[in-house]
């Protein structure tokens, strides 16, 4: 473990333009609390989400415009859905989705769910596995998930007022895992009044060329760089290289995902949210 912390980290600069555009407001009636954004690894232009907590297990597949395109009924409870992730796993696409909500702290175990991505048209999945997760330190509340392909495991940064602390379990390991800590998201200097005007991540994706880790909370997008070696931990620990911020709309953005052109898309609560892209450029911080 790292301990990353205890030091404030130095002001972020924001980065500059392109900025967030609307390709559209999303179509799918059912879908009023999405919590979690993937881009599809087996049709390109299809983004999954969900919903939060209360509501059937379904994946709602967005077209690049926010209309839907495709409704799974996936088979299997929903506790607490939070995030969602893509990626490549025994030569097939997969989703992970982290039934880890926790607010209460309450939980002694949280799930994630692991399937093979629906194939175009499907209705149902099936879950092939399910791992069953506990926390060194007690329960917490975790939003925000990413899975580390190259390196087989699965990065979850829990949602609280930084220092947040960021843990990791195994693709290949046992159904039972007890997560480890791995490093710690130290103070971003967030100053704003309010839990809405803190850091707090509620949603987390890695880049496809694995050595960018993009964290959404409730103010912006914080943007990781690890070294080749993917320390995750030293990463956070140098802290964010760019910050970007989300629209000052008063809606809660709980979903984040970049595409295979490195494009960025984001998804807020409500009734009928705007679909959100922004280009693959970046301005970094000196």
């Amino acid at each position: 473990m790292l301990v990353l912390g205890l030091a404030v980290a130095s002001p972020v600069r924001a980065a500059e333009p392109p900025s967030w555009q609307t390709q559209g407001l999303v179509s799918a009636g059912e879908l009023t609390e999405a919590s979690g954004l993937a881009a599809s690894r087996r049709q390109p232009g299809l983004l999954w989400t969900h919903n939060d907590s209360g509501h059937a297990p379904v994946l709602y597949g967005l077209g690049v415009d926010g209309r839907l395109r495709e409704r799974v009924a996936v088979q299997a409870t929903a506790g607490d859905w939070e995030d969602i992730a893509a990626f490549e796993w025994q030569g097939r696409p997969h989703l992970a989705i982290a039934d880890t909500g926790d607010n209460l702290a309450w939980r002694r175990r949280v799930q994630i769910l692991l399937l093979v991505e629906p194939e175009a048209g499907a209705r149902t999945a099936a879950v092939e596995r399910v791992l069953q997760l506990r926390f060194p330190q007690g329960p917490r509340d975790v939003e925000a998930i990413s899975v580390d392909e190259r390196r087989g495991q699965i990065l979850l940064l829990e949602k609280r007022v930084p220092p947040a602390e960021l843990y990791a379990v195994d693709l290949d390991g046992p159904d039972e895992q007890l997560a480890r800590r791995v490093g710690v998201m130290a103070d971003t200097g967030a100053s704003a009044r309010g839990w809405k005007g803190r850091d707090l991540a509620t949603a987390m994706v890695l880049h496809p060329n694995g050595h960018e880790l993009f964290v959404m909370t409730y103010l912006r997008v914080l943007r990781f760089i690890a070294a080749a070696s993917g320390d995750w931990g030293a990463a956070l620990a140098a802290g964010p290289q760019a910050s970007v911020p989300l629209p000052r709309d008063q809606r809660l953005y709980e979903a984040l995902t970049v595409d295979a052109d490195g494009a960025w898309w984001a998804l807020s609560e409500g009734e009928r949210p705007p679909l959100l892209r922004r280009a693959p450029e970046i301005t970094p911080v000196d």
